[in-house]
């Protein structure tokens, strides 16, 4: 048997216009809920930072001429294709960045690994220590025994994985493919000064990763081709080795300046004033909306089960200031 017959959209209607001051008083409700949540918020802030491509030096070594080639004839078939050496190693470099060989040599930065994880360092006897396991993360270990999950990893002191697992979460990389020599790193966390710090870091250890690198290889190649003049006799292949030879002392003279060496900063790291989260403008007009939302349904449903209430006894026996709201 129905409640009404009254069409559903002109009942609530009606039930609006009855009941403004209880849809208001809710609505009002979801927004001190919403300034009562952003009182304890930990806010975080974006921090953009960008790297560009090494300009080219004519000590970049051999094979640029090749590579043009091939650029251009991959542009042809619409494929992107780095055309020079510094091209390459920039890509290297982008590609890195995430990598766990990079956070293992940034977790070697003791200033950084305590200031991310501060909670589990003991300043007196300078050690990392095992925190507390709380009584939400018992209750998750216990759910995952009865679903027979994977046991949560034993505490280790932070490491790189730690940090690889942060820079994941935490940095974002934005590049234009029109634009394959910018990249735009963007880490987000609640301190700007230590995201500042981080993104330097950051750039500065994969550019020096790489650096290092390429000195071993072209020390390698040196010492190859050092050894092979020593044994060669025909004049022409001692002139090509002799060329090969002076490409790698240029490339490693070049490694060797101390200047930015796969990537160089186009951009310094700067703060965002405006947090990221939580977004007050879009908590305040979230509660609102969910707190008037609710005072309508309440007042719909009142309205309409209005008789059941006014006659059921268990209504009846509640206290006056629940009972009025629910049969008035």
């Amino acid at each position: 048997m129905p409640v009404s017959k009254m069409p559903i959209l002109k009942e609530l209607e009606l039930v609006t216009k009855q009941s403004k001051r209880l849809i208001l008083g809710c609505a009002a409700f979801g927004f001190v809920i919403a300034a009562l949540s952003l009182q304890g918020a930990i806010y975080t802030y974006p921090v953009e930072m960008q790297a560009t491509t090494v300009q080219s030096t004519s000590g970049s070594g051999g094979g640029s001429r090749n590579l043009s080639q091939l650029s251009g004839l991959a542009s042809l078939a619409n494929i992107s294709m780095p055309s020079t050496q510094n091209e390459i190693q920039f890509q290297l470099f982008v590609e890195s960045l995430l990598s766990r060989d990079l956070a293992n040599d940034m977790a070697k930065n003791q200033d950084i690994m305590i200031a991310l994880y501060g909670a589990q360092w003991d300043p007196v006897s300078q050690t990392w220590f095992e925190p507390p396991v709380s009584t939400v993360s018992q209750a998750k270990n216990w759910v995952r025994g009865v679903l027979g999950l994977a046991p949560t990893l034993p505490w280790h002191a932070p490491n790189g994985e730690n940090l690889q697992s942060f820079i994941k979460d935490n940095l974002r990389l934005t590049q234009d493919p029109r634009k394959p020599y910018l990249i735009t790193l963007t880490l987000t966390s609640n301190s700007r000064d230590l995201s500042i710090r981080f993104l330097n870091l950051l750039v500065q250890t994969a550019d020096e990763r790489l650096r290092q690198k390429a000195l071993e290889r072209a020390r390698t190649y040196i010492n190859y081709l050092t050894a092979k003049l020593n044994t060669v006799t025909v004049a022409e292949h001692r002139d090509a080795l002799t060329q090969a030879l002076g490409e790698q002392e240029r490339y490693a003279m070049v490694a060797s300046s101390g200047k930015p060496f796969a990537a160089e900063v186009f951009q310094s790291p700067w703060a965002s004033n405006l947090p990221a989260s939580p977004s007050p403008r879009q908590a305040f007009l979230i509660w609102t909306i969910l707190g008037a939302v609710a005072g309508t349904a309440f007042a719909f449903l009142r309205y309409r089960y209005r008789h059941q209430l006014q006659r059921s006894a268990w209504v009846q026996r509640l206290p006056g200031f629940i009972r009025r709201p629910l049969t008035s």
